[in-house]
């Protein structure tokens, strides 16, 4: 999806694991069941993983944190034809209710005169992790955590 939304734009590997990349290729998230889809304006994307217990669930977020976020934050390595791009990444706190842990990610960066906005956002609730990003600059500040709450609302039965 990053390469369809932008491209000949590249980001570094820890990056592209926030934002659910290759989410898929872990070994203790093919024990459990992945859903992965697209907004139909393709603003946004979702991947939810339901793995046997919270202690795999956990694990997993934990090969994200605090090491992609970090190498993220110090460098994403973001290219545009080949050239560096300097952009800026932000880690914080979702302000998503009802997960046991959520996380936000922001990358802001400006390529040939257009803004570049990425939010994703990652959370656990129980044995489920939801990685939802927003690709487009005009919606996903607040769209990206609206679809998280939902995916949370939705697994917690509060739907």
């Amino acid at each position: 999806m990053f390469e369809s939304e932008y491209t000949d734009v590249t980001l570094s590997s820890a990056c592209l694991a926030l934002l659910g990349v290759d989410f898929e290729s872990s070994a203790e998230v093919q024990e459990g069941t992945l859903q992965f889809g697209t907004s139909v304006d393709r603003t946004l994307t979702a991947v939810v993983a339901s793995l046997p217990d919270a202690d795999k669930a956990s694990y997993v977020r934990g090969m994200l944190d605090p090491y992609a976020f970090e190498v993220c934050t110090d460098d994403p390595a973001l290219t545009y034809d080949g050239e560096p791009v300097d952009a800026q990444v932000t880690v914080g706190e979702s302000d998503v209710t009802g997960a046991d842990e959520a996380d936000s990610v922001r990358l802001d960066a400006t390529i040939d005169d257009s803004a570049v906005s990425v939010i994703g956002q990652v959370a656990q609730v129980d044995n489920n992790l939801i990685l939802v990003v927003g690709w487009d600059p005009s919606t996903n500040e607040r769209n990206s955590p609206l679809a998280t709450q939902m995916f949370i609302d939705a697994i917690a039965g509060e739907s």
